[in-house]
């Protein structure tokens, strides 16, 4: 099959974007996505998660031949882009963070290197910073052990950066099989946000191919444009991707590595902690920062009945 087209009209590639109050960079983003796939063959989808802004209104106005699904409510990362996997059609479908500007050339040649490495079921490229600096992106699976020793300094995840094929990486970039993503039946909708693509990864690498990681193809992932929508409503940022973080993190190890892990987690971020609480006592900003940790453990611990449920969306 060609990069260039499809067959009986159906598109090589399917790109989706998720989207939540982020009209500006999100222009700049699906400009350089139309422009990227000029003599492709794809189609683009994006699915607004009940913006407040004009998003919607500008995707209308400006880029009318992509597919724009309106969800009434927040859906979340994981159920909005199983929602646009319903409408998907490439033989890959794309995963492209509204934050994510596109290099000249990294949609073509991550499609050539998914058609000549038939073992590969995802693969992930370098994210860069809007200065140029280069994100973590690939990684290990997370464990509780691993998750402490990383906290005490004895384990860095970026050191598997350099691996060509790591286990997983993240969803600002990912292109996989559309066979493969529908015979795991996408994302796991309980992660609302976070770890949702490291538990398809873990799906995709334990039943179905390689994840492949290209450190020379480049974007910039300018980060966290959604959550910047929620400050100054009635709790803070920082707290609620915590919060949400935190959730996904007791319900990730909860499937995982059972009750038994997602106890571990808990009782080693909560004495990790305590330890900070002691060494900071004296320092007022720190011993107040850890108490809202603490208390974001708990209530991320309680809402998801110790990593057995996920709450109800919108978390």
């Amino acid at each position: 099959m060609s990069a260039r087209s499809g067959t009986n009209n159906i598109p090589v590639l399917s790109i989706v974007i998720i989207s939540f109050n982020t009209s500006n960079i999100l222009y700049q983003c699906l400009k350089r996505v139309a422009s990227e796939i000029e003599d492709l063959s794809a189609e683009v989808i994006l699915v607004d998660n009940a913006s407040t802004d004009d998003s919607a209104d500008m995707v209308k106005n400006e880029f009318p031949q992509f597919t724009l699904i309106l969800s009434p409510i927040n859906l979340g990362f994981a159920a909005a882009n199983n929602l646009a996997f319903q409408h998907a059609t490439g033989t890959y479908v794309v995963l492209i963070n509204s934050d994510l500007l596109l290099h000249n050339g990294v949609l073509k040649e991550a499609l050539k290197r998914m058609e000549r490495e038939r073992g590969v079921a995802a693969g992930g490229i370098q994210l860069m910073s809007g200065e140029g600096r280069p994100q973590i992106s690939s990684r290990f699976f997370p464990t509780p052990w691993r998750d402490l020793v990383q906290r005490i300094g004895l384990f860095k995840n970026h050191s598997y950066e350099q691996c060509p094929y790591p286990d997983w990486v993240p969803g600002a970039f990912v292109i996989i099989r559309r066979n493969l993503l529908m015979a795991c039946a996408g994302f796991d909708e309980r992660f609302f946000m976070y770890f949702e693509e490291v538990d398809l990864c873990r799906t995709l690498k334990e039943q179905y191919g390689t994840i492949r990681y290209w450190q020379d193809l480049t974007s910039i992932h300018l980060g966290s444009a959604s959550l910047q929508a929620i400050e100054g409503k009635h709790i803070t940022a920082a707290r609620q991707v915590g919060l949400w973080r935190f959730q996904s993190t007791y319900l990730y190890y909860r499937k995982h590595y059972g009750r038994l892990g997602a106890w571990s987690s808990y009782l080693l971020e909560n004495g990790w902690q305590y330890l900070r609480l002691l060494k900071n006592w004296t320092n007022k900003l720190k011993y107040e920062e850890t108490i809202l940790l603490l208390n974001l453990y708990k209530d991320a611990w309680k809402s998801t009945h110790r990593g057995k449920i996920s709450p109800e969306i919108p978390w």
